[in-house]
């Protein structure tokens, strides 16, 4: 059956807007919506997305439909709608059902179900509680972390249409470290640095700093400037919001311990676990993709140990997490980001970001530039090892195939 032109881009661009929402890299957005389009009939293709915006030209029988544009305000991270928006989009270029079979699945994806309340809520204290520890905290900075990430998680749960992103996250910021102190004062807390450390990390854009770079260095300029920009300004609302509040406690703010491997194991096995519960991974992969972050990190703390070198030691968790990923992908027919995200997510400089924000705010402008020097190197670890991965992998297959 021919469609017109419009109506294939509406349903593409309606697919490739809901993968962007999920997390989707814009790679993959500008992928999805050409193979789609290319499945009923375009002639040619053109599109360019950035995470806020996407704009798309194409060809049918001559027929040229060029003004579709789609705005996007609301980026989060939904693994398990993206999974499930990837194997609609396979099924279109293998089967090319009507375009209404098509809509009516979009629908049905967007009407699934999440985790339960419960389960939202201890994936946030697992994973508050298991980076206070990963980072150096006692169990009881670890409870205390926990019980912080309560309180945030209740506001993020939230409707953002209600503020900006930026007071969104400045007020969620602001309740964080206001608990924190509290757990502190009170005694629950021991040090006040590891259970901000732990509480920051449901929040904290660390991700989003190496996946601008990912981008930068795939030739997605635009698209990874921007993703860059916009984790920088959550950063300062973040520490804005925790500074307020960390000034009043007496301590020192600082991260200066020395984990035992295996607690580093431990943590950051009970921290991706609780991090792929609020990125909406499926069930059956929770424990794989824990599996996967835990060797990743050993990768990345034994490196570490050996070389004392943060560029090197973060490029090889990079890339040990992204040859997991990028096998279990092919495995379960799955996207590569569904394994790739919770894998990394042990060494994102995410709490190295807030203390970098933290002591430029308050004038230390000396352990300022050694976290923004740490933080550049352990960002460009993540984007280099997974490109380098990736196209070893790819050599790779290209090579048994032939």
């Amino acid at each position: 059956m021919d469609y017109k032109a419009e109506e294939i881009l509406d349903v593409a661009m309606e697919i490739g807007v809901n993968i962007l929402q999920c997390g989707a890299e814009i790679r993959r957005v500008e992928e999805t919506i050409t193979y789609i389009c290319k499945a009923y009939g375009a002639s040619e293709v053109n599109v360019f997305a950035i995470p806020s915006l996407i704009l798309a030209t194409i060809v049918v029988n001559g027929e040229t439909y060029t003004t579709k544009i789609k705005r996007n305000l609301d980026v989060t991270t939904d693994l398990f709608r993206l999974e499930k928006y990837n194997k609609l989009s396979r099924k279109i270029s293998r089967e090319k059902p009507s375009l209404a079979m098509v809509k009516e699945e979009v629908k049905t994806i967007k009407e699934l179900k999440d985790y339960n309340t419960f389960l939202l809520y201890l994936g946030a204290v697992l994973t508050a509680s298991g980076f206070c520890i990963f980072f150096g905290g006692t169990l009881r900075d670890g409870i205390a972390a926990g019980l912080v990430s309560i309180l945030m998680f209740m506001f993020l749960r939230l409707q953002k249409k209600t503020f900006n992103q930026f007071v969104h996250t400045l007020i969620c910021a602001l309740i964080g470290g206001f608990f924190s102190v509290v757990t502190c004062w009170i005694g629950l807390g021991e040090n006040l640095s590891y259970v901000m450390s732990g509480a920051i990390m449901i929040i904290i854009p660390g991700l989003a700093i190496g996946t601008s770079i990912r981008d930068i260095m795939s030739n997605d300029i635009l698209s990874g400037s921007v993703r860059l920009f916009q984790a920088i300004v959550s950063s300062m609302a973040i520490a804005a919001g925790f500074s307020a509040f960390a000034n009043l406690y007496s301590g020192q703010v600082e991260m200066n311990a020395t984990v035992e491997w295996w607690v580093v194991l431990i943590s950051s096995l009970v921290a991706t676990f609780g991090f792929a519960i609020i990125l909406n991974n499926k069930y059956k992969h929770l424990p794989i993709v824990s599996i996967c972050g835990v060797i990743s990190c050993a990768a990345y703390f034994f490196s570490n140990m050996l070389l004392n070198d943060i560029f090197t030691s973060v490029m090889i968790g990079s890339m040990v997490a992204t040859i997991m990923a990028e096998i279990l992908a092919r495995i379960l027919k799955s996207p590569t980001t569904v394994f790739l995200i919770p894998a990394i997510i042990p060494f994102v400089p995410g709490a190295m970001l807030f203390y970098m924000m933290y002591n430029l705010i308050n004038g230390n402008i000396v352990k300022f530039y050694v976290y923004f020097s740490n933080l550049g190197l352990a960002s460009l670890g993540i984007a280099v090892g997974i490109i380098l991965a990736s196209v070893f992998v790819q050599v790779v297959i290209k090579t048994i195939k032939r």
